[in-house]
């Protein structure tokens, strides 16, 4: 996994490698775990590893993924999980007891990860990784939408401290059933190939245009997008 991580105090963001994640140790009601969960990140020097909460307690999100790849993961429930060779340590405890070997081998892996701010859409796992970045769309707003013949710019208001760009290319295409722009708020959107095409709909858990009650849809051969921090929740 890797994120922008988001200092409590707003400063400047950085990115970071997530080595860790779970929930703060206490006896929290099964609707309410994700709200007390965090992360291990390198710390800003990239010399040490801090834990981040990832929503503060006014709701505020400090921990912004890019990468949701866990594939190197020793999985131990929906919420606790670390990579492989820190799976001896437990979370709360592993910035404190992490050995000099081990935080060595964590700041190799920020060193050795190729990041790219414009991501291309090329697989499922792509399409995974864009909708866990955008929450799925949640409580999304289109700020504008710029069509020309080979490119359709969409820009998503800054929400949950992330600003999203999308760019569908070659041959794209949109249709907007929304006549009033303060009607652009979504629920929730859907990403799906179909035909040669990358589609964006403003309808949870769609797989074509023929399910459920979309109100816009974007769609293109090629698909790319940026995730950026916003100060702005």
């Amino acid at each position: 996994m890797y994120a922008w991580i988001i200092p409590k105090d707003m400063s400047k963001p950085y990115l970071s490698p997530i080595f860790a994640r779970a929930v703060h140790s206490g006896d929290w009601p099964e609707n309410e775990k994700g709200w007390h969960e965090f992360c291990v990140a390198l710390d800003y020097s990239k010399s040490n590893l801090i834990e981040v909460d990832t929503y503060s307690k006014d709701g505020v999100m400090h921990v912004v993924t890019i990468d949701s790849d866990t594939s190197n993961w020793t999985h131990k429930n929906a919420y606790f999980g670390s990579m492989d060779f820190l799976n001896k340590y437990d979370p709360e405890k592993i910035y404190e007891e992490i050995s000099s070997q081990d935080l060595e081998e964590c700041i190799k892996i920020d060193e050795k990860y190729a990041y790219q701010e414009i991501r291309k859409i090329k697989t499922q796992k792509d399409i995974d990784d864009l909708m866990r970045s955008a929450l799925s769309f949640h409580d999304a707003h289109i700020e504008s939408i710029e069509a020309k013949n080979d490119e359709i710019h969409v820009v998503f208001d800054p929400y949950w401290n992330r600003k999203i760009e999308l760019w569908f290319e070659e041959k794209p295409k949109y249709e907007n059933r929304l006549e009033n722009p303060e009607y652009y708020w979504w629920d929730g959107g859907s990403i799906f190939m179909n035909q040669g095409y990358i589609y964006l709909c403003d309808e949870i858990n769609a797989h074509s245009l023929d399910e459920g009650y979309w109100g816009m849809y974007f769609a293109g051969k090629e698909l790319f997008y940026r995730i950026l921090p916003s100060d702005n929740n």
